[in-house]
């Protein structure tokens, strides 16, 4: 990878907008959406609810990652496998034999091989299809559909299937190489244009996100492929694989760019951080993280680490979180909603807390309490 201004640099590649009339002759064709076994009406199994919960998501986002299945049947994550991810500044979680977490030192690609793990075994629990890019070629190849969903998407697959054993093998060599991030989108693009108007037609989005730590010396050829992509039926994401600030920064930028919005995530302990700043009550950990870069997409999840959520919104994500809508109005009564809430994060899995490494409850009722009670006080509209 070249590099610029001390951090890495991605090659820029002209852009050529695919056509219509023909998808690439390797892609391999999978059965129409129209297939989809998931709906929006159907419930989650109870054995899968029990699935997650032994995974530590609670019911209601137990629900909300099932329903996200009907309104995005795949998703593609495009891994940055190239040298600069060996940099020493990545860390991961892993639990001691006391079930206490520790945030561990590591390299940039191995975090994200961890993330990627997890988001491949999640998407076998819940029978999704999620499909693995490699910016580059390596000995075991550079692409994998780890298709769960027995082929209920209509996009083609770059490469053949594979189990999670097999998605081990293609992310075990080490990283090595450029970042051609321009020519990877436009391989994507080329992969859904065919099959946009059945996405559309049943109302349908892929989630594609994009694993980075590098900045485009192109800034305009990649803004048009980016732009490219978002005329399609796409949610975009960008996984920041660093927390070098001139990176940071050029990838908030670029947001304000674009017409439709990036949903930018750092990673588990940066977000846990953000959020403890605005919404110290609730404890954000590696379900709602993992939640958050697999396909479930609200409004309220992109404000936890921007601003101190309002009670009608705290109210929306607790129920959001633990499937319970009937609760009590925070400003009507702060202390009945607050019990309800308690007694619902007590019942639901433990979560470790980023900070601590213990097992906690979601929501920390002391905070909760101060948080609803200051937004009374201050009177005031939320905006929905």
């Amino acid at each position: 990878m070249s590099t610029a201004a001390g951090y890495p640099v991605v090659e820029g590649i002209a852009i050529a907008t695919p056509s219509s009339s023909s998808a690439p002759q390797h892609v391999e064709s999978l059965k129409s959406a129209k297939t989809s076994r998931t709906t929006v009406s159907e419930p989650p199994p109870q054995e899968l609810l029990k699935t997650l919960q032994a995974r530590g998501f609670p019911k209601g986002l137990s629900k909300l990652l099932h329903g996200s299945l009907h309104a995005f049947p795949l998703r593609i994550w495009l891994l940055d496998n190239s040298g600069s991810m060996t940099i020493a500044d990545g860390q991961r979680p892993v639990t001691d034999n006391r079930g206490k977490l520790k945030m561990i030192k590591c390299t940039r690609w191995q975090e994200l091989v961890h993330t990627a793990l997890g988001i491949a075994g999640l998407s076998v629990d819940l029978g999704a299809r999620t499909d693995f890019h490699l910016l580059n070629r390596n000995d075991a190849g550079q692409y994998l559909s780890l298709d769960a969903s027995g082929g209920a998407c209509a996009v083609g697959a770059a490469g053949g299937e594979g189990d999670r054993q097999a998605l081990e093998t293609l992310l075990s060599p080490s990283p090595l190489g450029t970042t051609p991030l321009t020519a990877a989108v436009t391989k994507i693009i080329s992969l859904i244009e065919p099959a946009a108007q059945t996405l559309l037609h049943n109302g349908q989005q892929v989630v594609v996100v994009i694993a980075t730590d590098g900045v485009p010396d192109n800034p305009a050829g990649f803004l048009e492929a980016l732009r490219l992509l978002q005329r399609l039926p796409v949610w975009v994401v960008v996984r920041l694989c660093t927390s070098d600030d001139a990176i940071v920064e050029y990838w908030a930028d670029l947001d304000k760019s674009l017409e439709a919005p990036l949903e930018v995530i750092d990673d588990l302990a940066g977000e846990a951080e953000e959020v403890m700043k605005v919404n110290p009550w609730l404890v954000y950990g590696e379900a709602i993280h993992h939640a958050r870069q697999f396909g479930v997409r609200d409004k309220l999840f992109d404000l936890l680490d921007e601003t101190a959520l309002q009670p009608p919104q705290i109210k929306q994500l607790c129920a959001m979180l633990f499937g319970e809508s009937a609760l009590p109005e925070p400003e009507v009564d702060a202390k009945a909603f607050v019990e309800a809430v308690k007694d619902l994060a007590d019942k639901a899995p433990r979560v470790h807390d980023v900070r601590s490494g213990e097992l906690e409850s979601w929501v920390r009722a002391k905070a909760l309490k101060r948080a609803v009670a200051k937004k009374n006080s201050g009177g005031g509209c939320a905006i929905m």
